[in-house]
């Protein structure tokens, strides 16, 4: 069954990062994946993630698969930190968590084009080859 796959084409992103690794200018700006670099290029792992992961390890007793639209208990709770105390405004806000840059964005775009019933859910997969084809926004 795998040998049946096609080869996917190279990942931009990658492509990039290593292309700025290879730039020798100094003033030269990372447009790589948000991640935090020392000069080295190293990507730490903070004492304050460790130990998150820590209480994780020792507290989680399931690992059952999120939906698409994440965990809709952790959007509610961080909701009113960044939109304050009426965080729905009204009912008009709505939140997802995502697993990433490029599914939040794809997610954002496909969301507004249609009413919440009718709303396609969209999902990526691999270097973020997107797993349904884009559908127009129409306002």
């Amino acid at each position: 069954m795998l040998d049946q796959l096609e080869a996917q084409s190279p990942d931009a992103l990658l492509a990039l990062i290593k292309m700025h690794a290879q730039d020798p200018r100094e003033d030269k700006i990372d447009l790589g994946v948000g991640v935090y670099r020392t000069n080295d290029g190293a990507t730490p792992v903070f004492r304050s993630i460790k130990a998150a992961e820590q209480r994780l390890v020792d507290t989680q007793d399931s690992k059952s698969y999120l939906g698409p639209e994440g965990d809709t208990g952790f959007v509610d709770a961080l909701k009113p930190y960044i939109f304050g105390k009426d965080a729905t405004m009204g009912g008009r806000l709505e939140g997802m968590q995502t697993p990433g840059g490029t599914g939040a964005v794809r997610l954002a775009v496909a969301r507004p084009s249609r009413p919440a019933s009718q709303r396609p859910v969209s999902a990526s997969a691999g270097r973020s080859t997107p797993l349904s084809r884009p559908r127009p926004c129409s306002r």
